[in-house]
């Protein structure tokens, strides 16, 4: 099965995973990759990948997948410690049919505060990018949140 997938070259996320692109990181692991999210839908939205360039959630080995949904968790419980809110989406897309905006398959960690609708969705054509120093902010808490924190990212 074939999706019709955005073109983005180089990958942004894979130019994260090498440290040429800068990004506000949060949580690695060997194979994983969490990082705040340029577009703050709501404040703490972060990014979950694989390491390895995969274009959608088809593509993935079972045992990235387990890496990956453990990641998801993980920040996930994180982000809820550290900003409270009311509600968390966990989200991702396969597919430019299905709004998939970058070619590496990747989960969408959204903090919901009340204060936009339940009902709104993420779209990355009316949110905002936010500085790399209000990125690495929303990253230390993050961080903080996280098991056994330590400031090593």
């Amino acid at each position: 099965m074939a999706f019709e997938l955005p073109v983005r070259d180089p990958c942004p996320f894979c130019e994260n995973v090498a440290g040429r692109r800068d990004c506000a990181r949060l949580y690695e692991t060997g194979t994983t990759l969490g990082f705040v999210n340029p577009r703050q839908f709501e404040r703490g939205a972060t990014i979950i990948i694989p390491k390895r360039h995969c274009q959608t959630l088809l593509d993935l080995t079972d045992d990235e997948a387990v890496d990956v949904i453990r990641g998801v968790r993980v920040v996930a419980r994180a982000i809820a410690d550290a900003f409270a809110p009311r509600g968390l989406n966990v989200f991702q897309n396969n597919g430019l049919a299905a709004g998939q905006s970058v070619p590496h398959v990747h989960f969408h960690v959204v903090p919901r505060h009340g204060d936009v609708p339940a009902e709104s969705v993420f779209t990355s054509a009316e949110t905002r990018v936010v500085s790399l120093d209000e990125r690495e902010r929303v990253a230390a808490l993050i961080r903080q949140a996280l098991p056994g924190a330590t400031s090593s990212l």
